[in-house]
Parts: structure tokens; C-alpha cells; sequence
């Protein structure tokens, strides 16, 4: 985080409330669809805020974000096979 930023404190932290949305949508959601999800619940949210928190859960191996269609991403929301895939797997 930069200096001079705080970090925010949300009742519900924002990464759980990502996972909890992707998995009432049966594991896959685009991002617009994500990011309007997320900005009915969290009314102060930035897009910068959203973003760090999906690369977080992407670094962390939970979701995918599919890049293919730069305009509109999809989430997914990773199981074991699921992970394999994304990273080049061919089974």
C-alpha cells in the first residue's frame, strides 16, 4: 500500500463478499457484473479497490480472471482441476 493510504475497513471483507458472489453464481461471473454486484454492497468502493482484491484472490490461487476479451472478463472461481487448467494444463 502507498504511504499515506489506510486501508479500508469493510464489515464484510471485500474478498470474502467476491468469493460468496461468485459462488451463488455457480462459479463464473464477468467482471461489470462483479463490479455492479460489489457497488450495491460496498457504496464507496473504487474500481482500484475491486482490482487489488481479485489479484489478490488470483495470486492465491481461488479465482481466474479470463483476460481473452480485455472489455469484459470473466471470473472464475478455481477448483484444483479448474486451477490446472488455467495455468496450461492439458487434462
Amino acid at each position: 500500500m502507498s504511504r499515506g493510504k489506510k486501508a479500508r475497513i469493510w464489515e464484510r471483507p471485500l474478498r470474502i463478499a467476491i468469493l460468496e458472489i461468485l459462488e451463488r453464481k455457480g462459479g463464473r461471473i464477468t467482471e461489470k457484473e462483479l463490479t455492479d454486484k460489489l457497488k450495491e454492497m460496498y457504496t464507496s468502493i473504487s474500481e482500484h479497490e475491486i482490482n487489488a482484491e481479485l489479484m489478490h484472490l488470483e495470486l492465491n490461487r481461488l479465482i481466474y480472471v479470463d483476460s481473452s476479451t480485455p472489455t469484459n472478463k470473466v471470473i472464475e472461481l478455481l477448483t484444483e482441476k479448474k486451477w490446472f487448467k488455467a495455468i496450461g494444463g492439458t487434462e
